[in-house]
């Protein structure tokens, strides 16, 4: 990683020198923004751009969506240096491009954990800058869809949430809608819902071991590989999206490849409108999806190992029927840690009558079992509920 300067101040880029040396960095100075854009450009490793906001010629903001504009090929990492305290501003800095933003003065402390922070980030874009390559390599139709998220820890609560899919959304007849309460600002829930083609829509639960930042990474890592079988299926007609059993088998070895050293529970289905039935694979999500429909009321029960775990594992495919009017309630186990009863069974019987009801929604759902009352969650919670025909 290299760490560039960009200030017209002399006194202030003498100061930052001095601890760019303090700390051991590879560092440039650039006086202009002009100066500053060349620089990155002639790079070819990641950057953390300190960038002054007010510039002659070019300003913070113009280097910004220049970059958001024409993106370099290798990860960026923006820290805006300000004395700007509207928010309007720093949220329209963020909106084009820009990863962090510290007020001046600071502290010396304050920059350097900044930094820190954004090095790691940028050390997780990198690799996963490498594996979207290495795909393009061995597929030359695929189209380079791979986004690298930008992230900072203060805000990470916010940008996490940005990743996630639109909210209430309707694909093929079913309404998906969601919410995820992390234990810290960052998650390692994910989840995320897509129209396949005419007849299927796909959608994957994810709850990645423990919780904050590293579990976070991991999950938009996993995000990242998903999204990649979604674009080979649309460019090169990959069929693995359509086979849940594949995909989670195919996973597995990308985690233990990539020698991650954390696991996951990931329940990955697809719904077919056609048929009205769901497929799916259960990688060790529990607790168990609740089914509700015209004729029935059960838990989707299928046993199976996290991913990351066992080389070579295997898993189970199954299909179900649906029904022409049914809801779907998905839940990560930290639903499990917030109900008061003293045993497993008895938290899964409290869980499966709070969701009895057709009419439940998820807001009436945390009511019920009273997550609203607890101050600091144990762990993430997440909830996915997938409804047709039904309120």
């Amino acid at each position: 990683m290299k760490i560039i300067i960009a200030d017209d101040e002399i006194s202030f880029c003498n100061m930052l020198e001095i601890y760019m040396k303090e700390w051991l960095f590879d560092y440039e100075v650039s006086k202009n923004g002009a100066d500053a854009l060349q620089r990155i450009y002639h790079n070819n490793e990641p950057i953390l751009l300190l960038l002054d906001w007010e510039m002659p010629g070019l300003n913070g903001l113009d280097i910004c969506n220049h970059l958001n504009n024409n993106p370099p090929d290798y990860p960026i990492y923006i820290i805006l240096l300000t004395g700007k305290t509207n928010v309007e501003d720093l949220e329209e800095a963020m909106e084009i491009g820009a990863s962090d933003f510290i007020r001046k003065p600071f502290q010396e402390k304050e920059l350097h954990s900044r930094i820190l922070a954004g090095k790691r980030i940028l050390e997780l874009q990198d690799k996963i800058t490498k594996h979207r390559n290495a795909l393009a390599k061995t597929n030359k139709n695929l189209e380079h869809t791979l986004e690298v998220i930008k992230q900072d820890e203060e805000a990470g609560r916010t940008i996490q949430r940005k990743i996630l899919p639109k909210n209430n959304t309707t694909l093929h007849g079913c309404t998906f809608t969601h919410t995820l309460l992390p234990s810290l600002y960052l998650s390692g829930d994910f989840l995320d819902y897509f129209k396949i083609n005419d007849d299927c829509v796909g959608f994957y639960f994810i709850d990645v071991a423990g919780h904050g930042s590293s579990s976070a990474f991991v999950a938009i890592l996993l995000k990242s590989y998903i999204s990649g079988y979604i674009t080979r299926f649309n460019a090169i007609g990959d069929q693995t999206l359509l086979h849940p059993k594949q995909l989670l088998k195919k996973l597995n070895q990308l985690i233990l490849n990539d020698d991650i050293d954390k696991h996951f529970t990931i329940f990955y289905g697809i719904l077919k409108n056609s048929t009205r039935e769901l497929i799916y694979s259960n990688g060790g999500q529990f607790p168990f999806p609740i089914l509700l429909s015209e004729n029935k009321k059960e838990f989707i029960v299928q046993k199976s190992l996290p991913l990351g775990l066992i080389d070579n594992a295997e898993f189970q495919e199954e299909t179900i029927s649906c029904g022409e009017n049914f809801c779907l309630y998905l839940f990560s186990d930290g639903i499990l840690d917030i109900i008061n009863h003293n045993s497993l069974t008895g938290k899964q019987e409290i869980l499966f009558n709070a969701v009895s009801a057709r009419s439940t929604n998820i807001d009436l759902l945390i009511k019920r079992l009273q997550i609203d009352r607890v101050d600091k969650l144990p762990d993430d919670i997440t909830i996915l509920k997938i409804a047709k025909g039904c309120k």
